[in-house]
């Protein structure tokens, strides 16, 4: 895999893809975290702590990186929560 280097946003996008393939290639254990995370409420709690910790990462470093525009604060969550939401759909 080819990791970013200068675009903000192919870098979040990376990541994203990173976790994603992550799970594809081991889509048996996936699976089985994912009946787990059905079955077992605490977990699944923890795993929403996690997706908000994805989401947060991407948003500051997209804050930081994108160029200075009235809406760069917007667009960041916009699409850090766009690539948290669409990752975790994929996975369900």
């Amino acid at each position: 895999m080819t990791y970013s280097t200068g675009d903000p946003l192919q870098a979040v996008a990376d990541a994203a893809s990173m976790v994603f393939d992550h799970h594809l290639h081991h889509r048996q254990t996936a699976l089985a975290r994912y009946q787990l995370l059905q079955q077992v409420p605490a977990l699944r709690d923890r795993e929403l702590v996690t997706s908000h910790s994805y989401e947060r990462t991407f948003r500051l470093h997209l804050q930081g990186s994108l160029p200075e525009s009235t809406t760069r604060e917007y667009g960041a969550i916009a699409v850090a929560a766009a690539m948290v939401a669409v990752h975790n759909a994929f996975l369900r």
